[in-house]
This record gives C-alpha cells, structure tokens and sequence, in this order.
C-alpha cells in the first residue's frame, strides 16, 4: 500500500508484527474522538517492534487527509483507501461503516474486526 507520505508499505512485510488497522474519516465525528485515543495509545507503544498502528483514509480527496493529519500530529502511516495502489485493501477488508477497524495477528492473520479501545489495550498488554 501507499501512504499519504508516499511511501510503500505492505501488510505482509510487517510479518511477525501485530498489526492494528484503523480505517477513519476526518467526517466521521466518532473517528475524532478515536484518533485522539489512539494517539496516546500509538506514544506508548511507538518504539515496540512487536506493533504496527496503520490508519486508511477514506475521505474522498487525500489532501483533506493530509492537512487534518498535521494539524492533529497524528504519527502513524495513513494510507488512503481511495489510491488505486491500495487496491487490495478495498478487496481483503471490506468497511461498510466508520469508523472500523482490524487487527491482524504475526502470522497475518486476522484475529478481530471491529476492535474497541479496551480490545486494543488488553492485546497489547497482554502481548509476550
């Protein structure tokens, strides 16, 4: 996948690495409140190798994106779900409603959808 940075990044790179996928948009007025908390959640764990936070844009432009990333100084890679070279994250996680989100195991696996902030917070706490 691209990021709104430009960079390329894949799912199966981060192998061996649980990874959290946040899919959000800056009209999504749950997303606002999530974003922040998953902020302070994303500065404790930014350092620890055995996590990876991903968030997927989906508004419509990418640059509404990127200006609401920097006034919220939100610090983990943002793709955006309408990039053609993310094709394949439209096909292997379907989102019907905002905010959604999905955590995938080290072996890539997915082992939940739909995971609320305490889910998040027990995972990573309790992770070996």
């Amino acid at each position: 996948m691209t990021t709104l940075d430009r960079e390329t990044m894949s799912l199966a790179a981060l192998e061996g690495t649980t990874v959290f996928l946040y899919f959000w948009a800056t009209w999504c007025a749950p997303c606002h409140e999530e974003l922040a908390s998953l902020g302070r959640m994303h500065e404790r764990i930014a350092d620890d190798p055995r996590f990876r936070f991903i968030g997927v844009n989906m508004d419509r432009k990418p640059d509404t994106a990127r200006a609401y990333i920097a006034t919220k100084n939100i610090a983990w890679p943002q793709a955006h779900f309408g990039d053609e070279t993310n094709r394949s994250l439209r096909e292997t996680f379907p989102v019907e409603t905002l905010p959604a989100s999905f955590l995938i195991g080290p072996d890539g696996v997915l082992l939940a959808r739909h995971v609320s902030r305490d889910q998040l917070k027990s995972r990573l706490e309790a992770a070996p």
